[in-house]
């Protein structure tokens, strides 16, 4: 949710939030790993199960997302993000 926000995505848009995450890395095959961790960004934070060897994965997909936040971070500084900063396909 706090990526959204800085991504300046309003509402709860998976498909939004994978194209923006994937234009921003520059790399398509970003998107559908995106949209899974989009879809499994609660379940992480409110289960707090790691007993099995599954939750890893968890774990590398908190790694992504404080790596997406820190180069957000730093596009922000360069230049402002606006609603419509990484919209577009990646070519």
């Amino acid at each position: 949710a706090f990526i959204e926000g800085l991504l300046k995505i309003s509402g709860g848009n998976r498909y939004k939030f994978s194209i923006k995450l994937s234009n921003l890395f520059e790399d398509k095959r970003i998107a559908p790993i995106a949209k899974k961790i989009y879809d499994s960004r609660s379940d992480f934070f409110h289960t707090a199960v790691y007993e099995s060897p599954e939750s890893i994965f968890d774990f590398a997909r908190i790694e992504f997302l404080l790596t997406a936040l820190r180069k957000i971070l730093r596009c922000d500084a360069n230049t402002p993000i606006e609603t419509d900063s990484f919209d577009f396909l990646v070519k």
